[in-house]
């Protein structure tokens, strides 16, 4: 499709966006509430208040976007998504928006302010990075990044910036996570980018096209794989599954999306790595039916299959699974169980201390006193998981104060 304004690249990235929201995500609520990662448009008037308060105009692209929608409820990651039983949502410590990712005009400040540390071990560097020339590149030395401004709040390990330019109108944008990073050459084409690695890959003479490329190394292509929805280019991603390559991955990821009995039969064949999110993500009967077979406990359950909370009570009975097993399942309880399985959960309450940590979430998360009376001694006691449980007594406590203020 052809995109020519700031709004319908804006418009068309939410879309994308929240189409990739998988089975069991749970976006927050705004999102939620709204259909749109977008949020409401910033005034002239706060935009400039911003532009006084840092010393510089802001680049025009990005300026445009702010003017469409102050932020928004997602970044170059995806949809800002929330744990079911997380609570009340709480806003990020830069903003007080909550579900917020990429910043409201307001809460824009410089890496230096909010970060002065990695602002400074950036600048250590005296080399200058490559011109951009490519969208999504990688660039070193990260000198540049000292001087952005931050633009989405997950900055840890992740930061977003906004790079200026010497001499030129827009800015560079700049994602560092841990040891990689991806450079645009300004907001709007940032936008562009990940809209087009987003679009739908729709017939199997595009597919054998992004195929080409991805074997030619090229980025955008190995991402645009995931994207196909195809029915008929089943056999040729069937063929890629068992190639040791990076888009053999994306593949599987394609198949599930098409999720025809052909794609799910072509998962089954192989069983590459990733198929049992695929085959949640295809979600047919047929898929169900493989991953009851598999015992994928998660997936069945993500679905809303009964069989996975069943299995996930089987599993919870003495000597019946690993204990790795066993932590999915007290997990899946936590989430979709209710309160006919807190006797299944109690036994668990005595084990290795990850176990007993979860028995206790999960019989809390279900409104059982125990789970919160251990939950709390597991918080005062010091132990390996005193720090989790420390901050899910205080997760219960806000739901609580939540629940009293939604009675009243």
């Amino acid at each position: 499709m052809t995109i020519s304004t700031m709004r319908e690249l804006a418009t068309r990235w939410s879309d994308l966006l929240l189409a990739d929201v998988g089975p069991g995500d749970r976006p927050t609520r705004a999102v939620r509430d709204t259909g749109s990662v977008l949020r409401p448009p910033a005034t002239e008037d706060q935009v400039a208040a911003t532009e006084r308060r840092i010393g510089r105009r802001l680049p025009p692209s990005y300026r445009e976007f702010l003017l469409l929608s102050d932020g928004a409820y997602a970044d170059l990651n995806g949809v800002r998504l929330v744990y079911p039983h997380g609570g009340p949502e709480q806003p990020p410590a830069e903003s007080d928006v909550v579900g917020v990712v990429l910043l409201p005009v307001a809460d824009l400040r410089w890496l230096r302010d909010v970060d002065p540390f990695m602002a400074s071990l950036c600048a250590q560097d005296d080399d200058e990075p490559d011109p951009v020339v490519v969208d999504g590149q990688d660039a070193w030395p990260w000198t540049p990044f000292a001087s952005g401004l931050v633009i989405a709040v997950d900055h840890r390990p992740g930061t977003t910036c906004l790079v200026p330019a010497d001499g030129e109108q827009e800015w560079q944008v700049w994602h560092i996570a841990k040891e990689t990073s991806q450079v645009f050459v300004s907001f709007r084409s940032f936008l562009a980018h990940e809209v087009e690695i987003r679009e739908p890959v729709t017939t199997v003479a595009e597919t054998l096209a992004v195929i080409e490329r991805a074997k030619r190394g090229e980025h955008r292509a190995v991402r645009r794989l995931a994207r196909v929805t195809a029915p008929d280019a089943v056999d040729v991603l069937a063929g890629l599954l068992a190639e040791r390559a990076g888009w053999a991955a994306h593949a599987v990821h394609a198949l599930g999306r098409i999720g025809t009995d052909e794609a799910v039969d072509a998962l089954v064949r192989v069983r590459p790595q990733g198929a049992p999110q695929a085959l949640m993500r295809a979600g047919s009967d047929r898929a169900r039916d493989v991953l009851a077979d598999w015992g994928c406990v998660t997936q069945l359950a993500a679905l809303g299959d009964p069989r996975g909370t069943a299995l996930a009570v089987e599993r919870l009975r003495p000597g019946a699974a690993t204990r790795d097993e066993v932590d999915a399942a007290i997990q899946v309880l936590a989430v979709h169980g209710d309160a006919g399985h807190v006797d299944v959960l109690l036994p668990h309450l005595d084990g290795e201390p990850l176990t007993e940590f979860l028995a206790a979430y999960a019989l809390a998360a279900l409104g059982a006193e125990a789970g919160r009376h251990r939950l709390e001694q597991i918080a005062a006691g010091g132990g390996p998981m005193h720090a989790s449980a420390e901050a899910w007594v205080q997760i219960l406590a806000r739901r609580d104060a939540a629940a009293e203020t939604d009675l009243g």
